[in-house]
């Protein structure tokens, strides 16, 4: 399997596909990735009733199982027609429960074409319809103000040629795209599917891309282009996900994030309209199963049969409204369906009123202090750059199902001209930091010098309190409450990655994606919380490391306060890295005695204290400050690496004594395997590691290595 990065070139058989560069490939896939929401919408012979005891749907079914046509069929060609199918009544219908493109079946599996083809008979012209439905579907969107993708099936159970000469059908097969791209001016995409078949070669899919890049070179092409290409071919704009049992296991393309990605599903159990089909998930599942999408990163696209008629089921119509009801009050929960305002922040901007990257605020701050109110759904896009800042604190908080996003436009596809890493360096503001001589915060706090030149203030401002979010005792970081971080590199500081320290008991929700923070005493800390059950605290595909082991310091700090252990966690921590000299995670502190509940998946963490037990060991790759029984970890997929895995209590470096803390509870899923002191025992359920875990130990350092610089 050849793999490139998006813009790479990838020659194949004397010819380059993917040549045009990444700053194409960007502008092409850029609606794509904000859209959020789609249709896709199945509607072929299939969706007719059953006539002279032939069923249309039962002739499907048997269709898939054979691999090929069954006798009698095509004879529904002729009773196709759709006296219902007025798609610019319907698509509004669409357009108003959310959506911002749809996906029309312009040639399914079963070979009848719903456009005008001058390769073959077998359609909607030149039989019963008497109507070429993809043009009256393309002009609709359009009407509406929806972007369109043609669904186009490379397999075909009809064309004699499928079976018997492959490589005649695969040149009808490109015919028909031609056709497609040539006979309705400007489209949005080419939504392949029926793939499985055949290996790309066969398909031809190299030359097939190019053809659609030569005639629509705004088109974006999913992934579907042969056997196994879906989730890492280079050749497409986006991969695809299908039904739960795939959109609820997140996937290497989420992390990698080298192309954007989309979700499909059924509202029932059936692609095609079915009056039996009675097991409709009910709306408030549906946006349930889009926020999850969403938070990840995915767009999503619900399927919606039509009727024999050509017309939206009434059956469907309360799920259309219900998510519509509840996308005209809230955003989905990610920046990719922001319905709030967009702020800007570039040191190229203008500096007045951040409505634009001409316009942009030259700070963070300036653009947090912009957000208009409470009700969420706003986004702060900043261009990277280093950004000389710390104390942030926004004016308002996200909202349910709304959150607000702090942005970094590292891949471009924002429109800021530039890529890489948005760096926040709490280090470097022209201020005279020092620790507060009359501070009564347990650890002195810090205090900013009137006198002294600030320009010549160099180097790490390791004082308690200072970092990137204003937070102290004193100053509570709940409005921070329903933020997502994204493609951020935060440095500099005490907690120089966030510490998000709250008031005791609050419900604390944010999101950190993508994102770098390194800092004294944490990459990351959330304090003082209780968790929300739907809605945990989340940390995906992102780097922690602390340079301290004096006290609270881990990698990841957390501390929730739940007075009853939970059976949900709260915070999930999914693809990260978690280092730091004592602790990966650490979790209460004295005086603070609530239980935590975190989950664990696909990660990595190290202590990087591997001492010899008669010198001062680790207290725990995961420790607790007090008692073991306060803290339960869920780990699924994990390596753990240090002097031991498990610590609570006892001697800590700094620190007084405590007693014992006993043991922490958890549960191991898949594979977790743990890399310890030759003396020290690994918990049951984990795979002892032998060797030195070099590939794992790769991913020690920040993932500079693999991400773009800025221009």
């Amino acid at each position: 399997m050849l793999t490139v990065s998006a813009g790479c070139a990838l020659v194949v058989a004397g010819m380059t596909v993917g040549a045009e560069g990444g700053d194409l490939a960007a502008a092409r896939q850029g609606w794509f990735r904000e859209a959020g929401f789609g249709f896709i919408i199945h509607y072929s012979l299939f969706s007719l009733p059953s006539h002279e005891g032939l069923d249309p749907y039962a002739c499907n079914v048997e269709m898939r199982r054979l691999n090929h046509a069954v006798p009698g069929y095509e004879v529904f060609a002729d009773r196709f027609r759709p006296t219902q199918f007025e798609p610019k009544r319907w698509l509004r219908v669409l357009k108003d429960a959310g959506a911002a493109y749809i996906v029309f079946t312009t040639k399914n599996h079963d070979g009848f074409c719903l456009f005008d083809s001058a390769l073959t008979d077998y359609d909607c012209v030149d039989h019963g319809a008497g109507r070429d439905l993809v043009r009256e579907v393309i002009e609709g969107a359009r009407a509406v103000g929806l972007k369109a993708i043609l669904y186009y099936s490379m397999l075909d159970w009809h064309h004699p040629a499928y079976h018997d000469d492959l490589p005649a059908y695969v040149d009808y097969m490109h015919g028909q795209v031609r056709e497609l791209c040539t006979n309705y001016g400007p489209i949005d995409g080419i939504w392949f599917d029926g793939e499985w078949d055949h290996p790309l070669e066969a398909w031809r899919s190299e030359e097939l891309v190019a053809l659609i890049r030569e005639l629509q070179p705004n088109a974006v092409v999913n992934d579907r282009l042969g056997l196994g290409e879906r989730g890492t071919t280079p050749l497409c704009d986006f991969y695809t996900r299908e039904q739960m049992d795939e959109i609820g296991e997140p996937a290497a393309f989420e992390r990698a994030r080298t192309r954007p990605w989309e979700a499909c599903m059924t509202i029932g159990n059936e692609w095609v309209y079915r009056e039996d089909d009675t097991a409709l998930k009910p709306a408030e599942e549906l946006i349930a199963i889009y926020q999850d999408v969403a938070r990840r990163g995915g767009n999503w696209l619900l399927n919606v049969g039509l009727t024999a008629e050509g017309d939206l089921p009434e059956a469907f119509l309360p799920q259309l409204e219900g998510i519509g009801q509840w996308m005209a009050k809230a955003d989905s929960g990610t920046d990719a369906r922001s319905k709030g305002m967009t702020l800007y922040v570039s040191k190229l901007g203008d500096n007045t009123d951040g409505s634009s990257w001409a316009k942009a605020f030259h700070t963070i701050q300036a653009a947090l202090s912009a957000v208009p109110d409470d009700k969420g759904g706003h986004r702060v896009a900043v261009r990277p750059d280093t950004y000389a800042e710390a104390n942030l604190d926004p004016a308002f908080p996200g909202a349910p199902g709304a959150y607000n996003t702090l942005i970094g436009d590292f891949d471009g596809s924002l429109g800021s001209g530039a890529t890489g890493w948005v760096v926040i360096d709490s280090g470097a503001p022209e201020v005279i930091v020092r620790t507060a001589s009359n501070s009564n915060e347990g650890n002195p706090g810090w205090v900013l010098l009137d006198e002294g030149d600030p320009k010549e203030e160099w180097g790490l401002k390791s004082i308690d309190w200072w970092g990137t979010t204003r937070c102290s005792p004193s100053h509570s970081c709940i409005l921070w409450d329903r933020w997502i971080f994204k493609n951020l590199y935060t440095t500099g500081a005490e907690g120089s990655g966030w510490d998000l320290s709250i008031e005791k008991g609050a419900e604390f929700t944010t999101v950190t994606e993508h994102c770098v923070c390194i800092g004294r005493f944490s990459g990351i800390c959330v304090g003082a919380f209780v968790g929300r059950k739907d809605e945990p605290v989340v940390l995906r595909d992102s780097f922690f490391m602390c340079m301290d082991w004096w006290g609270d310091a881990a990698g990841v700090y957390i501390r929730a306060e739940n007075p009853q252990p939970n059976d949900y966690p709260d915070v999930v921590i999914e693809n990260c890295t978690l280092v730091g000299p004592d602790n990966a995670l650490q979790v209460g502190n004295p005086g603070f005695d609530g239980y935590t509940r975190v989950h664990f998946k696909g990660c990595r963490l190290f202590s990087l204290n591997f001492s010899q037990p008669h010198g001062q060991p680790s207290t725990g790759v995961i420790y607790h400050t007090l008692k073991g029984s306060l803290l339960h970890v869920d780990l699924e997929d994990c390596i753990l690496a240090g002097y031991k895995i498990f610590g609570a209590g006892g001697p800590q470096y700094g620190a007084g004594d405590h007693p014992d803390g006993g043991p922490i509870s958890y549960t191991t899923k898949g594979s977790v395997r743990a890399y310890v002191h030759f003396r020290q025992p690994v918990p049951e359920g984990m795979e002892r590691l032998r060797f030195w875990p070099v590939a794992d130990f790769e991913r020690l350092l920040p993932p500079e290595f693999h991400n773009p610089k800025p221009e």
